[in-house]
């Protein structure tokens, strides 16, 4: 506090004979204030805060009258304006009213707005408010363009200083709200950049990084969306097709940006059907009306885009063999791309298909979202898949590339390459939507990774690797032609070099008690019924952490964790007075809790794979891939099945009857481990569920051996006791957890190998109907 006193009384004394050299030094000063200690500074001392901002209004005035800027740097001043509230003063109005017609005069420079966007920033944050003075510049430094070098300085100033100076997320939407209404008005490049520092600055601000109040948004974001196809269609009617163009490439863009937003922030069924409702399909009705001219398009656009694909389609492969094409939006290693190489790598090892057709990517090379991974571009073409980057011409652009010009480049090549078969495992780009409501291939296929309502005109089937190992599912009232997929290895399991084995010992001695947790977007475990049952485990068994492994709002979560827990204190049914005096201690409790949760952010799953002892699966919405590569690793992992158990073992069954062949072929092929012969688990408390079958040597025995799981739970009661079990466990137990874990596995990568090369020749030539 001493320390705090100090810095204020620095102040003072620096504004008591000022020069622009000692106020700069004032604001410098007051940076290094915590919001904390100027909210305390204000409360306590209310009037001499109120002096301290009349000398800052001062002294800015001054140096505004002598001809000189102020920073953006002072706009630190909002902390002490906003808990001071001093009285507005109209000492400033002078400056706004000069100034304001000068902010993007199509005469100034753009350097020239950032310096009247900070003086006006800061004039407003006196003459009006701090609050309106922030909202001011928000609102109009999103309109600056992000490509300029200057801008680097405006969002590093965003990026550290709002978290600190408390620039809450509601006063953001605020600002963006009302930006938004005027977004029509704006011109072309405005609009973009309008956009652009949502996504690529603010976006990424703490405490806003995918916040779901960003969904507050949509509805402005959908009616710019709107408009722009509006638009479109008008200059459509009206036969001039340059114009459309031109909406259309803003329309294309906007549709990414919702799209991007939303699928960070969406994570039912539900959500992404109200997508495609108001999203995709009032998109794809005005992209369709393009069909016809997909011969003239390349007419309006440089001659560069026909020569540089005719160029490049001289330097591909001179094979004889069809391709099939697949749309990406880039190449990065996510759980898509994983399943992706994978597949690719079954279909070019089979004969079947290698003989008859060749695989080619068709690149979106969306930069907004990220660039591609150099060494994955060359393990898919080391595989045998040809990538073609053509669209990442527009690329030099930056952040105003055209997505319509992309999508042009993408038909070019398509066409010259005589595609006939296209898989689009895009679920809402605008691009992508583009290319398949103008028919850009014979045959196109909706690839699902996990969207089951995609649906626009121009999709001629639907596929999906999510299937059981079944050749036909139905998802959502969706019928899915099921193409099961054998993950490689080395996604699964790849060794550990000496670097990633010293990392894990690291986090090993970092968390050296039971560590519990998930890898996967943090929406997932945002869910109450999940964080209760972890909850009341970890209140047991207070040796535990959980690392939740993953993107997304730490704070939401943190916040549910809070909630969780007093509801459950609250249930223990205790009366007033007991509970009054347990409160200081459940407060105790729930402090140590929170600190036993670790946000790990982004993590190296190979690395945080063999870290994590237990991993209790979300619910109930699912982990996907990332729990099946844990447990490839041999790791434990309960789940809660959405199904009964009448469901399930009918499904078991039947899906045994289906591939009675492959398994008998299976049974015959490998030996089962000795591990799995007349164990049972009774040396554990509340463990009977552990019990495993015998080794299988028919398939009816197999069957039973598949309807067994054990880490599978059919309430959150079972999952709470098999969770206890687990923790509680001998080490011959959960070596024989693991054991089954691994056979149950094998088992299921034996059929999804046989069975998935023959179900995507039958797709791709026309026999999945």
């Amino acid at each position: 506090m001493d320390e705090i006193k100090a810095q204020f009384a620095e102040i003072f004394s620096l504004l008591q004979n000022p020069n622009k050299h000692k106020l700069d030094k004032a604001i410098l000063a007051l940076a290094n204030i915590p919001a904390s200690a100027i909210k305390h500074f204000c409360t306590q001392e209310n009037e001499r805060a109120k002096n301290l901002c009349a000398q800052f209004a001062s002294c800015i005035e001054n140096v505004l009258l002598n001809g000189e800027i102020c920073e953006v740097e002072y706009l630190n001043l909002f902390a002490l304006l906003c808990e001071a509230n001093p009285k507005p003063n109209p000492a400033f109005e002078v400056f706004l009213q000069n100034l304001s017609p000068l902010l993007f005069d199509p005469q100034s420079s753009e350097v020239e707005n950032i310096l009247f966007l900070q003086i006006l920033s800061l004039c407003k944050m006196f003459a009006s408010s701090a609050r309106e003075g922030m909202e001011f510049f928000i609102a109009h430094v999103s309109l600056i363009d992000i490509n300029v070098p200057q801008r680097d300085y405006l969002s590093d100033f965003i990026l550290q200083r709002f978290p600190k100076l408390g620039v809450d997320f509601a006063l953001f939407l605020q600002s963006m709200q009302g930006a938004l209404k005027n977004c029509l008005n704006l011109s072309k490049m405005r609009r973009r950049s309008l956009f652009n520092w949502q996504l690529h600055c603010f976006w990424n601000v703490e405490g806003y990084f995918n916040n779901l109040d960003w969904l507050t948004l949509y509805p402005a974001w959908r009616e710019v969306f709107y408009a722009l196809l509006e638009r479109t269609k008008q200059a459509l009617d009206s036969k001039n097709i340059a114009n459309a163009l031109e909406w259309l490439d803003e329309a294309l863009y906007v549709q990414f940006f919702i799209y991007h937003i939303c699928g960070n922030s969406f994570h039912t069924q539900a959500q992404w059907r109200d997508f495609n409702k108001e999203i995709d399909k009032e998109g794809a009705k005005i992209y369709a009306l393009f069909a016809p001219l997909k011969s003239q398009l390349l007419e309006y656009t440089p001659e560069i885009i026909a020569q540089n694909a005719q160029n490049s389609a001289k330097n591909q492969s001179d094979s004889h063999l069809p391709i099939i094409a697949i749309l990406k939006d880039r190449i990065v290693e996510n759980s898509p791309y994983k399943v992706e190489y994978s597949l690719f790598k079954n279909l070019l090892e089979n004969e079947a298909f290698s003989k008859h057709y060749r695989l080619k990517i068709y690149n979106m090379g969306l930069l907004e979202k990220s660039t591609d991974a150099p060494e994955l571009v060359q393990s898919l073409e080391s595989l045998g898949v040809e990538v073609c980057n053509i669209a990442q011409i527009e690329n030099a652009k930056g952040f105003y590339n055209s997505h319509f010009l992309k999508a042009l480049l993408l038909l070019a090549q398509l066409e010259n390459d005589g595609v006939k078969v296209l898989l689009s495992p895009n679920n809402g780009y605008g691009i992508s939507d583009f290319l398949l409501s103008i028919r850009a291939c014979e045959r196109q296929i909706y690839y699902s990774h996990g969207n089951f309502v995609y649906d626009i005109a121009g999709i001629d089937a639907r596929a999906t690797h999510i299937c059981n190992a079944q050749k036909s599912v139905v998802h959502e009232g969706f019928r899915f032609v099921g193409i099961p997929v054998k993950m490689d290895s080395q996604f699964y399991n790849p060794p550990l070099d000496e670097a990633s084995l010293r990392a894990l010992e690291v986090l090993k001695a970092h968390f050296p008690t039971k560590r519990l947790g998930t890898i996967g977007r943090l929406v997932k475990i945002t869910s109450k019924p999940y964080l209760r049952v972890v909850l009341r485990l970890m209140r047991e068994s207070k040796e535990c952490v959980y690392l939740a492994c993953g993107g997304g709002n730490e704070k939401a979560v943190r916040a549910m964790i809070d909630e969780g827990f007093w509801e459950l204190a609250q249930a223990q049914g205790e009366n007033p007075q007991a509970k009054a005096l347990r409160d200081e201690n459940l407060g105790q409790e729930l402090k140590s809790l929170q600190a036993h949760f670790s946000f790990e952010g982004f993590v190296d799953s190979a690395i945080y794979g063999h870290l994590i002892d237990v991993w209790l699966d979300s619910f109930p919405l699912e982990q996907g891939e990332s729990r099946i590569e844990y447990v490839a690793k041999g790791g434990i992992a309960l789940t809660l099945s959405a199904e009964n158990k009448g469901i399930r073992a009918k499904r078991i069954e039947s899906w045994v009857d289906s591939h009675r062949a492959t398994l008998e072929e299976f049974l015959d092929s490998t030996s089962l481990d000795s591990t799995f012969s007349n164990f049972s688990a009774q040396s554990t408390q509340d463990a009977d569920f552990i019990a495993l079958p015998q080794k299988p040597t028919n398939t009816q025995e197999l069957q039973k051996f598949l309807y067994a799981g054990p880490l599978v739970a059919f309430s959150e009661e079972e999952y709470l006791t098999k969770a206890r079990a687990i923790l509680d466990a001998s080490l011959q137990v959960l070596e024989s957890l693991r054991a089954y874990s691994l056979q149950e596995r094998a088992i299921w990568d034996f059929v999804r190998e046989k069975l998935g090369v023959q179900v995507f020749l039958e797709l791709i030539a026309h026999k999945d109907s």
